[in-house]
């Protein structure tokens, strides 16, 4: 850990539903995910080139929790950068301010997705795929999280008219 840095990656979740109470601070997390199963059926033709399939995750959450390093009581804001991917693509990233007041010890980021979208490879058989979640601030990474995501295709073949 770098002595430097005013805060440190406690812990993070997947979670269908997330709500921090503005008055307490206290998180509550609704259908925590730690991984996702998805049976995804789809008709295709015998000579089609079905090469990507867009699956439809739904809305998902990603509540990071933040801590003071230091016994200090000064506030801290500090810019962190956060990096979304899934297997096969490169990263997208965010940057937003992680504020711990100067009367907490501790701060949580919730980011949310109204629709948390999976693109996979056409295959016949099970797959496997994530979602990485990567904090930072500046290059110095604090803590990432992983939602595995096995995809289970069941085809159903579509004869070609002529």
């Amino acid at each position: 850990m770098d002595k430097n840095l005013p805060i440190k990656f406690s812990w993070g979740l997947f979670c269908r539903r997330s709500i921090i109470d503005r008055d307490t601070g206290e998180l509550s997390a609704i259908d925590i995910t730690p991984a996702l199963k998805v049976q995804q059926i789809q008709t295709v033709r015998i000579d089609s080139n079905n090469s990507k399939i867009l699956i439809n995750l739904g809305k998902m959450n990603v509540v990071a929790f933040f801590e003071r390093v230091d016994g200090s009581s000064n506030k801290i804001s500090e810019s962190l950068n956060i990096e979304f991917s899934q297997s096969g693509f490169e990263p997208k990233s965010v940057k937003v301010e992680v504020i711990v007041e100067s009367e907490n010890t501790s701060a949580f980021i919730n980011l949310g997705f109204e629709e948390l979208t999976l693109i996979v490879p056409y295959t016949q058989q099970s797959s496997n795929h994530f979602f990485e979640v990567v904090y930072k601030i500046q290059e110095y990474q604090l803590g990432k999280l992983l939602l595995p995501v096995n995809v289970d295709f069941k085809i159903l073949e579509e004869t070609q008219n002529e």
